[in-house]
């Protein structure tokens, strides 16, 4: 803008130095031609100055545009590591992951029987799911389970969850029925996962049709343990915006539970395309929409919003953006001052 102010003001210079140079020509005879000569050409020198100010004034640099922010399919952990519980594995990304049943069956409980002394009783996440919410699990073989593909919302089940930190018993009941899990020796990730599906339960959700996102990491300062937190969408709305499991030792955590829906194969040539969008409109919808992903962003840490980059404007960018309002307004009445001096140089030449 101010080198445009700048090129104008050294053009005008030109033309009223021309203008004026004609005008003594043409009005030789009148001893007013001098006069609005010079006139003239004071204007066209302020106008020079004005320009060769706005011309060779230091402008505010702009910080450049963010980068584009972890696209659904590039790998936010670089380098393949392995979990405090021995799994190996190359980290979670910000795209869309499905629940695999296969695994999810098959993760170990431990029920405590009614005396305390007594061991307690072995079983898995699925068949633990039969035995709790008989109408909406059945038993089935591996290759049986569902997919998870259609919506097929329920009416609310009212399961009450009790539990602890670290080691603490967790207690589950659901009408006259109470289960124990044996919090020394069921594995907290297992615990997690089936509490994760009884509130969705709870919500009226099937655990098969949803998707799950990532978009935060946490460790704890002095202990080993590690977050990984997500938010579930079904249908068309975020169900739960905080679901999170943990990895430390004897943890049983296994994040190949959690299963890439990007890796699915592709009919169409726009399917994978179609996809991406999806992502894209979930993280979004997400942080706009969701009292956590808000604050997500307001976070002074400053963590990194996947797919939505222009969610955070820093202050450098703000202030630029004022400093180059007030230049505006300078430049407006700047303007109006050269209108004004053009105004009294015409209404002269004229007399």
């Amino acid at each position: 803008m101010r080198r445009l102010l700048g090129l104008a003001g050294i053009v005008t210079l030109i033309g009223i130095a021309t203008v004026a140079s004609l005008a003594a020509v043409i009005l030789k005879d009148d001893p007013r031609a001098s006069s609005a000569s010079a006139i003239a050409l004071a204007f066209g020198a302020i106008l020079a100055i004005v320009g060769a100010i706005a011309l060779y004034r230091r402008q505010p640099e702009l910080p450049a545009e963010p980068e584009p922010q972890s696209e659904p399919r590039r790998a936010v952990t670089v380098r393949r590591r392995k979990t405090w519980s021995g799994k190996e594995w190359d980290g979670f990304r910000p795209t869309m992951y499905h629940l695999d049943f296969q695994k999810v069956w098959e993760l170990p409980l431990v029920i405590k029987r009614d005396g305390a002394k007594q061991d307690g009783r072995p079983t898995t996440v699925g068949d633990f799911l039969v035995e709790i919410l008989p109408n909406r699990f059945k038993p089935v073989s591996i290759e049986e389970l569902p997919a998870g593909s259609a919506v097929r919302q329920h009416e609310p089940e009212k399961i009450q969850i009790s539990s602890g930190l670290g080691l603490v018993d967790t207690k589950i009941t659901k009408g006259d029925k109470q289960f124990t899990l044996d919090g020394f020796k069921t594995p907290s990730f297992s615990t997690e996962i089936l509490t994760a599906v009884l509130e969705l339960e709870n919500h009226g959700v099937s655990c098969s049709d949803t998707a799950w996102f990532w978009y935060d990491s946490d460790s704890v300062v002095d202990d080993v343990d590690d977050s990984y937190t997500f938010f579930v969408a079904c249908g068309e709305r975020i169900v739960r915006e905080v679901v999170a499991f943990h990895d430390s030792d004897n943890s049983g955590f296994d994040p190949s539970v959690f299963r890439l829906s990007d890796n699915e194969e592709h009919i169409w040539q726009n399917e994978e395309a179609w996809h991406d969008a999806t992502v894209r409109l979930w993280y979004r919808k997400f942080y706009r929409e969701t009292p956590i992903g808000q604050l997500f962003v307001l976070r002074s840490d400053e963590p990194p919003l996947f797919h939505y980059p222009e969610g955070r404007w820093d202050e450098a960018r703000v202030q630029s953006l004022v400093e180059l309002a007030q230049h505006i307004v300078e430049i407006r009445r700047t303007l109006w001052v050269v209108v004004f001096l053009l105004v009294l140089v015409l209404f002269a030449l004229w007399r």
